[in-house]
């Protein structure tokens, strides 16, 4: 008995459709403008759930160019676009950033992301300093700033931002970390060893402090510190994908270069941050 409502609503729908029809109710006319935006922003749909993030992103961009006011297609449009590399191409992507309000936050840090990743530092905070203040980005805004000023060269101006984090609640590991990558890329070894500690001091150890400090330690010759952090979480299984590789590494002598790929960057000049109390 329990399968009558549900035929007697199969039976509702499928006569409503017919009504729907006979009354001459408007379709939806993939010839059209708003059916041809339609239908590229459910192919893009689809193509997204099959990971093809290109086609994903070319088709939500085509679609934005048959509705160019529509918020969501431009975020996105533009959240693909940035993760593909192509948030400031040509076509409509590199039209959108007209379209963009201050209060379109998403948007801007997404262009200012794909920026980041084509190494146009200057490009980014410029994108960052256009977007509105909220309450979701305050965060992510620092984070973002911090280490694009790290790229440019600010060494003072990527410090501020991450001071910044530990304003912000329960955020003092995650701040502690990045205090320490910063000053490790300026080469004030001791301010970074002591603002990793300071990290797992405040969220205690997670993959990506442990193989960051493990790292640090094996450059500055400190390998047998990295080897007792290792052996007490290698039976982890949260931390064996880092633990059992970095005791390889001091195994064969083999240490961690900080050689970086693609174009160089500005080394930032030192600043005066001064390591946690």
């Amino acid at each position: 008995m329990r399968i009558l409502p549900l035929i007697a609503a199969l039976c509702m729908s499928a006569a409503v459709a017919c009504n729907a029809s006979a009354k001459g109710v408007a379709q939806i006319n993939f010839d059209d403008d708003i059916g041809a935006g339609f239908g590229d922003y459910l192919a893009a749909r689809f193509a997204a759930d099959n990971h093809d993030l290109d086609e994903a992103a070319r088709l939500y961009m085509s679609s934005l160019e048959h509705d160019p006011q529509n918020q969501q297609l431009l975020t996105f449009g533009l959240l693909l676009c940035g993760e593909r590399g192509a948030g400031g191409g040509s076509g409509q992507a590199g039209r959108a950033p007209q379209c963009i309000t201050p209060d379109d936050r998403a948007a801007r840090l997404t262009l200012a992301v794909a920026a980041m990743k084509h190494h146009d530092f200057k490009k980014a905070r410029a994108e960052i300093a256009k977007s509105a203040k909220g309450p979701f980005t305050s965060f992510t805004v620092a984070l973002i700033d911090g280490w694009a000023a790290a790229g440019a060269g600010d060494g003072e101006g990527a410090a501020a931002n991450f001071k910044m984090l530990h304003a912000q609640h329960s955020a003092d590991g995650l701040a502690y970390f990045n205090e320490a990558m910063l000053a490790e890329l300026l080469g004030n070894k001791d301010t970074a060893d002591a603002n990793y500690k300071a990290a797992l001091d405040a969220s205690g150890p997670t993959p990506r402090v442990i193989d960051a400090y493990g790292r640090f330690l094996e450059r500055n010759g400190r390998a047998d510190e990295a080897k007792a952090r290792y052996e007490a979480l290698a039976r982890d299984d949260a931390f064996g994908s880092i633990a059992k590789p970095g005791l390889d590494r001091i195994a064969k002598g083999r240490y961690p270069s900080r050689s970086r790929r693609g174009p160089k960057t500005v080394r930032p000049k030192p600043c005066s941050a001064s390591p946690p109390p």
